[in-house]
């Protein structure tokens, strides 16, 4: 959550606009039953897209 609205679980990585998180797709992640990888260049890449998230 970044700008106080809430998202579905099925809504995450489908779509990114307005204060959506941005979507990440499957080549650019690993999946298992107990973690989610980010592969370091997709950060990297996209590291002005979390510049302004707030902790929350």
């Amino acid at each position: 959550m970044n700008c106080g609205n809430s998202f579905t679980m099925n809504q995450i990585g489908e779509s990114a606009g307005g204060c959506n998180p941005w979507p990440i797709l499957e080549e650019d992640k690993t999946e298992t039953d107990s973690e989610i990888k980010i592969s370091y260049e997709f950060l990297k890449e996209s590291s002005d897209i979390f510049e302004n998230w707030k902790v929350n």
